[in-house]
């Protein structure tokens, strides 16, 4: 199948999943869906390379992604019918990742993202029962659509545009608790918008989990346990929060 040159950004961060665990395996982390649908796609010999320079200087795409996933194991060994939504998902292969490494999965899932992201996604990955895609364009329109929250759910946010915009990002947390009113969210965030989000939304909002990230290219990633040393050490975050207005 070949890949329309609009589609090629969306295929770098596949390429980086799917060559992980052949090519560098100490990283730990395998991709099964990716590693297939890169098989059935007609990939440039130029964009894998590019995605194994990116493996060598930058491990921490990879590892980002493995943080997530774990994270996501355990919201699911607690809430096994619950609910994933990707916001900013691309060419995701999370949902079948670990549909792939559950024994029994329950879990729905649900890919925002914007139109042509969900026609090309859609194109390229097959269809499920309990994954849908929803295309909105939450940086554009400023606002959420309806997500649906009836059961325990989880949000991830994986969109730059969104997380590098201290009022948008700001905006978004608004909108989710006016939907939900309890919500997990896992994202990644710049040291300021943490403060931010976390001074906004003090007495809402609690702190499950933090993987902090130096800037360095060939920084490794800590589990910082101090609030000292993810002062000193890190500008960047991987957080699992916990927003809530039930008392």
């Amino acid at each position: 199948m070949a890949v329309a040159n609009t589609d090629a950004v969306l295929l770098e961060e596949l390429c980086d999943r799917a060559l992980a665990s052949s090519n560098f395996p100490s990283l730990g982390f395998v991709d099964k869906a990716a590693e297939a649908l890169l098989l059935k796609l007609n990939v440039s010999h130029v964009l894998r390379w590019r995605s194994l320079r990116r493996l060598k200087t930058q491990p921490q795409r990879i590892l980002s992604c493995a943080w997530i996933d774990r994270e996501l194991q355990a919201f699911f060994a607690e809430h096994p019918g619950g609910r994933a939504i990707e916001v900013g998902a691309g060419l995701s292969t999370r949902f079948h990742r670990l549909s792939y490494v559950s024994d029994w999965p329950r879990f729905s899932w649900l890919s925002v993202d914007r139109a042509d992201v969900v026609a090309c996604s859609q194109r390229c990955l097959p269809a499920t029962d309990n994954h849908h895609c929803l295309a909105h364009d939450f940086c554009r329109d400023q606002w959420l659509p309806a997500l649906g929250f009836d059961c325990a759910t989880v949000v991830i946010i994986e969109d730059r545009r969104l997380l590098e915009d201290k009022a948008l990002t700001l905006k978004s947390c608004r909108q989710l608790l006016e939907q939900a009113g309890h919500v997990h969210l896992l994202v990644g965030l710049s040291r300021n918008i943490e403060e931010a989000l976390l001074n906004e939304f003090s007495g809402v909002v609690r702190v499950l989990n933090r993987m902090g990230l130096c800037d360095s290219q060939n920084s490794r990633w800590h589990s910082l346990w101090s609030q000292r040393s993810y002062q000193s050490i890190t500008k960047h975050a991987l957080l699992h929060l916990e927003l809530s207005l039930l008392a």
